[in-house]
């Protein structure tokens, strides 16, 4: 894998990176400073595991779901569609009716992606995100993941059902993800999180490679 293929799609996680309202954010505290005697940087590290480019498990809203320790590799990893959905306001029944049958796992595109531009900008509350109906749609498709290019897969102002719909049916979600970069077409992604046990998300590091078809 050349360096030249691969896209990182992974925000750059700092204490000013914007977070959803009420989050606890990011924070950093030195443990151990290189100086004198002390021969290590040794850091201690704080933070809303919903920060940044991270990964929801089914535990998120379903009190017997699973957790992070449990989520399967294989939903994580392979063949991936990258869809565009150029300037619309949100991810509606009929945009993830145009999903190809084929896939497996699939990223949306949307005008979220320029906000990525300033990593500090103010949290935008008219984001776009799933409606329920989009969801729905999508849990039928037995898909393994559906991604989104901000901090939810769930407009700010949707219900909850949006998530249930799809956590429910076991599909992963990755949010927080930036794709300036990215192209509509067919990828393999990969995209590992921390292997947390009895916790509902984690920080992900989430990589595209292009596949020419």
């Amino acid at each position: 894998m050349s360096r030249q293929t691969v896209i990182d799609i992974s925000v750059i996680i700092s204490p000013d990176l914007v977070k959803w309202p009420g989050s606890f954010g990011y924070d950093t505290e030195p443990m151990l400073e290189i100086a004198g005697d002390i021969e290590a940087n040794v850091t201690k590290i704080e933070m809303d595991v919903h920060f940044g480019t991270h990964v929801d498990a089914p535990s998120h809203f379903l009190a017997d779901g699973e957790d992070m320790s449990t989520m399967p590799l294989q939903k994580l990893m392979g063949k991936c569609y990258v869809m565009d959905c150029g300037s619309a306001t949100v991810i509606s029944e009929e945009i993830a009716r145009a999903v190809p049958s084929s896939a497996e796992k699939v990223l949306f595109k949307t005008s979220n992606s320029a906000l990525w531009s300033d990593l500090t900008h103010a949290f935008n509350k008219n984001f776009v995100g799933l409606d329920a109906k989009a969801a729905s749609q999508l849990a039928q498709m037995n898909l393994d993941l559906v991604g989104v290019d901000y901090l939810s897969i769930q407009g700010f102002r949707e219900h909850c059902d949006t998530h249930r719909n799809l956590l429910k049916n076991k599909v992963v979600l990755l949010e927080g993800i930036d794709l300036r970069e990215v192209e509509e077409g067919w990828y393999e992604l990969y995209c590992l999180p921390l292997k947390l046990q009895k916790i509902e998300a984690a920080p992900c590091r989430a990589i595209l490679k292009r596949i020419n078809e």
